[in-house]
C-alpha cells in the first residue's frame, strides 16, 4: 500500500516513477525458448530425417535387413533417385501432371486472396 502512495505522489510531482523493466524478462523467456526449441529440433527431429537419408541412400538388398546397424559402414547407392526416371515410361507424365496440379492450385489461391483483397477495399 506504501508503495503505492509512493507511486502515485511521484506521477503527481511529475516524476516517472521508477520500475523494473518488463522487457529483460520477456528478453530471457524468448532466448530460453529458442534454447529449448534448439534441443528439441536436434534430440527429436533430426533422428527420423537422418534414417529416412541413410534408408534412402541404401540399396534395395540393403534396405531389407531391417535390423542393421546405423553405425556399420555401407556404400551409398543413388539407385533410389535415378531409378524412377530411367526404367519408367511414365515418370515424366506422372511428374508433368504434378507440376499442372501444383501449379493450378497456387494460381487459383493467389487469384482468390486478391479478389479478397479487392472485395475487401470496395466495401471500405
Amino acid at each position: 500500500m506504501a508503495a503505492t502512495a509512493e507511486v502515485f505522489a511521484a506521477v503527481r510531482a511529475g516524476v516517472s516513477p521508477r520500475v523494473g523493466s518488463i522487457t529483460r524478462t520477456r528478453r530471457k523467456a524468448l532466448i530460453w525458448s529458442y534454447v529449448f526449441l534448439i534441443i528439441f529440433v536436434i534430440f527429436f527431429l533430426t533422428p527420423p530425417l537422418l534414417h529416412c537419408l541413410i534408408t534412402s541412400l541404401k540399396s534395395r538388398r540393403g534396405n531389407r535387413r531391417r535390423y542393421q546397424s546405423l553405425v556399420r559402414l555401407f556404400t551409398p547407392s543413388f539407385d533410389n533417385y535415378t531409378a524412377p526416371c530411367c526404367r519408367s515410361s511414365n515418370f515424366l507424365v506422372f511428374f508433368r501432371n504434378s507440376a499442372v496440379v501444383s501449379l493450378s492450385v497456387v494460381a487459383i489461391n493467389d487469384a482468390d486472396q486478391r479478389a479478397g483483397r479487392l472485395r475487401a477495399r470496395a466495401r471500405i
